[in-house]
């Protein structure tokens, strides 16, 4: 005949008690899970700003100007010379050959120094002058009900040491 192990009984108080350190876990389970997606919405403000930079010039290199001019401000995507943002850039793509192509796509970004809702942040292509960019911080709705903060390109470069 097979033996079977039984538990004890629980008496009430541990029932009691086990409930309340169950409940305890789970709150602190909750809190630690909100200041986690709290910390992720306030954002690092220094890797949005290279991650803008590094999507506008990958899309540039690829001569794809509905997304290189995405990570520009309005005012910077305004004609400039009669010229649409994205038409210019998609030139751009047919008209660069491989190597300038890869030299945009390796831009490192550097020094980025972050004022409120504006930045700049020194930038390197190689076989290039280094260039200081321009960003702000604006509101972009995503949704009819919703929006965020993004870091948008507002002037693609000025000369070395450059501020608003």
């Amino acid at each position: 005949m097979p033996h079977h192990h039984r538990e004890a009984p629980q008496t009430f108080g541990q029932s009691r008690l086990s409930s309340k350190l169950a409940a305890k876990l789970v709150v602190l389970a909750l809190s630690v899970l909100a200041s986690l997606a709290l910390a992720g919405c306030g954002g690092d403000d220094e890797g949005e700003i290279a991650e803008t930079i590094q999507r506008f010039y990958t899309a540039a290199s690829r001569g794809d100007g509905k997304e290189a001019c995405r990570q520009l401000t309005p005012a910077a995507r305004s004609p400039v010379s009669g010229l649409q943002c994205e038409f210019s850039i998609n030139q751009l793509g047919q008209l660069s050959g491989g190597a300038a192509k890869r030299r945009l796509a390796a831009v490192e970004v550097r020094d980025v120094r972050v004022q409120g809702r504006r930045a700049t942040a020194r930038i390197q292509i190689p076989t290039q002058t280094p260039a200081t960019l321009q960003l702000e911080k604006i509101r972009e709705r995503t949704f009819k009900w919703k929006s965020s903060d993004e870091w948008k390109l507002a002037s693609l470069g000025t000369a070395p040491g450059g501020t608003f």
